[in-house]
């Protein structure tokens, strides 16, 4: 399909990308690159202040982007998602510890 337009498949929708960025630690970077996966479908959760939030699955990635100077390192997360969901309220998703 050469285009320079956005082609579309009939029946499949069209579900975004989400790009993440976080602070890399060795605890952060190994907890979330023990969790999300190339293969295996995941749950994930957006959770916004006023409590509501965004439930979606995808399967994807993590990866240190890199240092500068003086600044934190950071890491990557993409995720290719397969379905998601605004959820009104959260709290009941949340597990407490």
């Amino acid at each position: 399909m050469d285009s320079e337009y956005k082609q579309y498949v009939s029946d499949r929708p069209d579900t975004p990308t989400y790009d993440f960025e976080y602070n890399h630690t060795e605890a952060n970077y190994t907890a979330v690159s023990g969790y999300v996966s190339l293969k295996t479908p995941k749950d994930f959760l957006i959770v916004y202040q006023d409590g509501s939030g965004e439930h979606f699955v995808g399967t994807g990635a993590t990866w240190i982007s890199g240092y500068s100077a003086g600044q934190a390192g950071k890491c990557s997360l993409a995720v290719n998602v397969s379905s998601h969901d605004h959820v009104a309220d959260t709290s009941t998703m949340i597990a407490t510890v």
